[in-house]
């Protein structure tokens, strides 16, 4: 098999622009370097029932070691021409080699200070294998949806010479955008930031808008508000040059700033790809990792912070008047099928809004004190002191349990709390003796409910108790 060598010369490069700049940099890095791995399995883990079996969900993982170019299981392809491609052409695999290199892995990680709980899972190595095999050596993108649901499994991020892989995916997003930036709109709206791996986010890829005269936006971002777009990601193409179409407009109009401070896009996982009627078995999956659920994510500016609420709203009113006319009826088949977003208030059909802090921090401050040291029990009651409930949500949710309320109107709240704020399967007698976790760390103690951005509408309430009928 012929394994292509990458080389930045096939990039097209504009001169004086923040998209040029970070590339041309890379250009000597790449020239004439093979960026190939070998394939090995990580540990399992959990559980996911995979067409009616129980199997367990597995990450494959690349490894670089010295070795000639043929000895490579595979190399990366530098033909990306959406976002949310990274394309790899693997070598026809033997399935005896691959488990019993899993194999191999397994028993090192157990004499080390990881503790092995599963055997390697066959069964699934076999279903990666013949996927790969299927594909005769045809480039393969592992990031999309017919790779993960074929195969049940996705690229762990810990991949050997990490540095080199990321530099690759970063050149590859650069190539996109100069490809899809016709009118010179992306150069001109925003700078592309240092790579980011180093404050835990490898993968994403960050940009800083620009104001009128081409700086990039100054000030912090907003430790307020987050506004999370979520999309299918075969759309990020699209998305992408409206959300600079929107920054030019407002550094055209009537704003005095730019809304946004910085953007960045994750590189897809299961939580971003996940559709319930198609990923048979997989939502325990994405529940067991629901951070960076929003998959492009917008840092609104500080200047939005001062007041309790209503100047954010503003601005977020005209955000969303701009995307619905721009991307939302002009994809809609980019919206999701269903709101898989945890502590995000749904606006429209892809934007959600969250208040400040990540969803790691806010399902650190939910784990139980339960065998804690004094110690970890302190720092998890300092997370929580971070946090308070959302009434909004509560008010909801008193509705849905009034006593006596109708089946159809029951009905009615629950899909709105569903839909838009992502909370299902209410239990109102367990709420009767504990609070809804998620809704108590909604909020930041520093901000409010923010109403008419995002509500339920609620049906009068006709008890309907037998005493009443």
């Amino acid at each position: 098999m012929s394994l292509i060598r990458y080389n930045m010369n096939n990039i097209i490069l504009r001169g004086g622009s923040g998209i040029s700049r970070a590339a041309e940099e890379q250009v000597s890095f790449f020239n004439n370097i093979e960026i190939c791995f070998f394939l090995t399995i990580t540990l399992s883990e959990s559980v996911v029932p995979i067409n009616g079996h129980n199997l367990n969900f597995i990450k494959f993982k690349l490894s670089h070691a010295v070795g000639n170019l043929e000895e490579y299981d595979c190399c990366v392809e530098p033909i990306s021409e959406k976002f949310n491609e990274i394309y790899f052409r693997f070598k026809r695999l033997d399935v005896h080699e691959v488990i019993e290199s899993a194999k191999k892995a397994l028993t090192q990680a157990g004499a080390g200070f990881l503790k092995v709980k599963e055997i390697v899972q066959e069964p699934l190595i076999e279903r990666l294998v013949t996927f790969i095999n299927s594909k005769n050596q045809e480039p393969i993108n592992v990031y999309g949806s017919e790779f993960i649901l074929e195969t049940g499994m996705f690229l762990d991020r810990r991949i050997d010479r990490h540095s080199v892989f990321q530099t690759f995916i970063r050149n590859e997003k650069i190539k996109v955008l100069n490809h899809i930036d016709e009118l010179n709109i992306i150069q001109n709206t925003i700078e592309i930031m240092p790579d980011q791996s180093e404050n835990h986010q490898p993968e994403s890829f960050y940009m800083e808008f620009k104001d009128s005269i081409g700086r990039v936006v100054g000030g912090d971002t907003s430790r307020k508000y987050k506004v999370h777009l979520s999309i299918k990601p075969e759309y990020t193409n699209q998305a992408i040059i409206e959300i600079m179409k929107y920054s030019q407009e407002c550094l055209r109009t009537q704003w005095p700033f730019s809304v946004f401070r910085m953007m960045k896009i994750q590189n897809p996982a299961p939580v971003h790809l996940y559709e319930s009627p198609m990923w048979n078995g997989w939502e325990q999956v994405v529940k067991d990792h629901p951070g960076g659920a929003g998959y492009i994510v917008m840092y609104p500016c500080n200047n939005l912070d001062y007041d309790t609420g209503e100047r954010f709203k503003t601005y977020m009113t005209h955000f969303k008047n701009f995307w619905k006319t721009n991307f939302e009826d002009r994809y809609p088949y980019a919206k999701r099928d269903a709101n898989y977003l945890p502590f995000n208030e749904r606006v429209s059909d892809t934007i959600y809004v969250a208040h400040g802090s990540d969803t790691a921090h806010r399902m650190t401050a939910l784990k139980k004190e339960d065998g804690m040291t004094y110690q970890q029990r302190a720092e998890l009651r300092a997370y929580r002191s971070l946090f308070k409930a959302s009434p909004k949500i509560y008010s909801y949710i008193d509705e849905f349990c009034k006593e006596g309320r109708s089946i159809a109107s029951k009905q009615n709240i629950s899909e709105c709390l569903s839909n838009k704020f992502n909370i299902n399967n209410i239990d109102c007698e367990g709420l009767r003796k504990a609070p809804l976790d998620h809704v108590d760390v909604w909020l930041l103690n520093n901000s409010n409910d923010l109403y008419d951005l995002s509500e339920c509408v609620i049906p009068p309430h006709i008890d309907m108790s037998p005493t009443h009928t």
